[in-house]
């Protein structure tokens, strides 16, 4: 396991490209890392203060969440490329940007714009009140509606729900999941917790038949990732106790496959999956890389 000091204060969650590079957004701006930790290039905003983590485009380009319900866009060699808001009104986005199967849309949770340019879709025909947007590793559009998983196609103007998926939540929680996603055999799973409830996964099939559901061992606790083999990677942890910890569980199985404790604990601002590595990043300002062979 290594580490690396940040220039500033992480915030959410950490980015990795093709190459193996990491791209962590701070509340001053964007830092490109190699896969052992040297710095590439470092970019720094006009205005505007990141709130959410980036992900990175097949062509390379970064996008992350500004506050106002913005996303910036930052060239492959760290030059700014655009920045404009998600949807009409603001808002404060609480994760990163998600983008399309086929590269056009960046999706920034309710809001979505157009990936070349930061242009405003008209997406009439989707629902839009407290609805997310994501993309499964099936590698179709989907977005959550309450505790509704519904399937989307656009032709390229407009859009429409395809299939949805609800299942009897009241034996689980009242509140909507803080996360959610589709594996690449189409298993809904679903994330529910919060600072007074249990943190649990649901796994539910496209019928909304629940396959089954694991507790995880702290609370609350915050998806980083669901592999193909169904394991989800969930960390916990706050600046108060000074304590962090990520799992990893696996549908069906009551207990952590492993779990990790940091030897600098504090708040987990997200992190990324690759295979063979999990890397987290820290409030405190650590970005942790945890191989096969620490579990």
């Amino acid at each position: 396991m290594t580490s690396v000091p940040l220039p500033a204060e992480p915030v959410d969650t950490p980015a990795i490209d093709a190459a193996g590079n990491v791209y962590v957004a701070d509340e001053e701006g964007l830092s490109a890392f190699t896969a052992t930790g040297d710095p590439v290039w470092r970019f720094q905003p006009e205005k505007g203060i990141a709130v959410s983590g980036p992900i990175v485009a097949p062509d390379g380009t970064i996008y992350y969440g500004h506050g106002g319900g913005f996303v910036q866009a930052v060239s492959p060699d760290g030059r700014s490329l655009w920045r404009e808001r998600a949807r009409k009104t603001a808002f404060q986005p609480s994760s990163p940007p998600r983008l399309s199967p086929d590269g056009n849309w960046v999706f920034l949770e309710n809001g979505v714009v157009n990936a070349a340019d930061g242009t405003l879709p008209a997406f009439e025909n989707l629902p839009s009140q407290f609805a997310w947007f994501f993309v499964g590793a099936d590698g179709r559009t989907y977005l959550i509606a309450g505790h509704i998983v519904s399937e989307w196609q656009s032709d390229g103007q407009d859009a429409k729900v395809v299939q949805s998926a609800e299942w009897e939540f009241q034996g689980g929680s009242a509140w909507p999941p803080e996360g959610a996603g589709v594996t690449r055999d189409q298993t809904i799973w679903l994330l529910y917790g919060s600072f007074r409830a249990p943190t649990q996964i649901y796994w539910i099939d496209l019928a909304g038949r629940v396959l089954s559901h694991v507790k995880v061992p702290q609370n609350p606790s915050r998806a980083i990732a669901v592999d193909q083999n169904k394991i989800a990677y969930l960390c916990s942890g706050d600046s108060d106790s000074g304590h962090a910890a990520c799992f990893a569980m696996q549908s069906g199985v009551d207990d952590p496959l492993w779990q990790l404790d940091f030897e600098q604990g504090g708040f987990i601002e997200g992190g990324a999956v690759v295979p063979g590595r999990l890397y987290v990043a820290i409030r405190e300002g650590f970005l942790y890389a945890i191989g096969e062979s620490q579990p």
